[in-house]
C-alpha cells in the first residue's frame, strides 16, 4: 500500500508531529512525516538524536488499524530494522548489523536509529508510529564519535529523496508481514543479522559494573539473551544492560 509523504521544514520531533495527527484524526490512513530539520529527535530511552539540518533522513511512519497482538511488538521491531537493512543493502551498503535492539551499525558505528511508539486499544497494538533517523550526508560527528553516514562509508553524496523512496518500498510491507510472518521466523532472520552475536563483548549494567559476555540471541518479546563466564545465561531488557564495544 502507497504510503502518503508529508514533508515539513522544522519540527522539533517528527513522532510528536505524527502523534499529534492521529490524536487529531487528521488523517486516517498510512502516512510518513519527513522533516527538513529536526530540533529535539527522539532516541531510545529519552537520548537525543542529533542531526544538521537538510544532510540526513528524519521521518516518521505511521500505520494505523493494524490490529495485532499487543505481546508481539518486538515483531515489528524486528520488521522494521530487517526492512532498513533490505533497503540498505539494495542501495550497496552490504556490511550492516542490528546492534540490540534497533539501531543499525556499519563498520562499527551508528548509522540509523528506530524508536517505535504504539496507540494501543483493547489488547491489540491499533496504531504504530515508527521514527526512524538515518545519517545520510552529514560527515562530521565531534560529539557522537560512534557515528557515522552513508556518505562517510561510500564517499558519495546522496538524494535524500532517492534514499527515503527505497527505505519506503521496503517499509510499505509491513502490514502484510505482521500477518504472515511468524514471530519465530522474524526473529531468527533478526538474530543472523545481529551486532556480535556469538563474540566476547564488554556490558555495563544499571550500576555502573562491567563484566564480559557473549551475546547468544533475543527472546520472542525482544529480551537480550548473554551467557556469562559462569555458563549462566540471563535475559535483560534495555533499560538493564548495555553494549560497550
Amino acid at each position: 500500500m502507497k504510503i502518503e509523504q508529508i514533508h515539513i521544514k522544522q519540527t522539533e520531533s517528527t513522532n510528536n508531529y505524527a502523534r499529534r495527527m492521529c490524536l487529531e484524526q487528521k488523517n486516517t490512513a498510512n502516512f510518513c512525516v519527513v522533516a527538513h530539520h529536526q530540533t529535539s529527535g527522539k532516541g531510545q530511552l529519552g537520548a537525543v538524536w542529533e542531526t544538521e539540518a537538510g544532510k540526513n533522513l528524519t521521518f516518521s511512519l505511521v500505520f494505523q488499524n493494524l490490529k495485532f497482538d499487543v505481546n508481539e511488538q518486538f515483531k515489528l521491531s524486528a520488521l522494521v530494522s530487517l526492512n532498513l537493512l533490505t533497503a540498505l543493502k539494495k542501495m550497496g551498503f552490504y556490511k550492516v548489523e542490528l546492534k540490540w535492539p534497533n539501531d543499525v551499525i556499519s563498520e562499527r558505528k551508528k548509522i540509523a536509529g528506530v524508536l517505535i511508539e504504539t496507540i494501543i486499544k483493547n489488547k491489540f497494538v491499533n496504531t504504530a508510529i515508527i521514527g526512524i533517523g538515518l545519517n545520510v550526508n552529514q560527515i562530521a560527528f565531534s560529539k557522537l564519535p560512534n557515528a557515522s553516514s552513508l556518505k562517510s562509508i561510500s564517499g558519495v553524496h546522496y538524494a535524500l529523496e532517492e534514499v527515503l523512496h527505497f527505505i519506503l518500498i521496503e517499509m510499505e510491507k509491513i502490514p502484510i508481514q505482521l500477518k504472515t510472518r511468524t514471530i519465530t521466523e522474524v526473529i531468527q532472520q533478526y538474530q543472523k543479522s545481529l551486532f556480535r552475536k556469538n563474540q566476547a563483548s564488554m556490558f555495563q549494567f544499571q550500576n555502573g559494573t562491567m563484566q564480559p559476555g557473549i551475546i547468544k540471541g533475543v527472546t520472542k518479546s525482544g529480551l537480550l539473551n548473554v551467557l556469562f563466564e559462569d555458563e549462566k545465561e540471563s535475559t535483560f531488557d534495555l533499560k538493564e544492560i548495555k553494549l560497550i564495544y
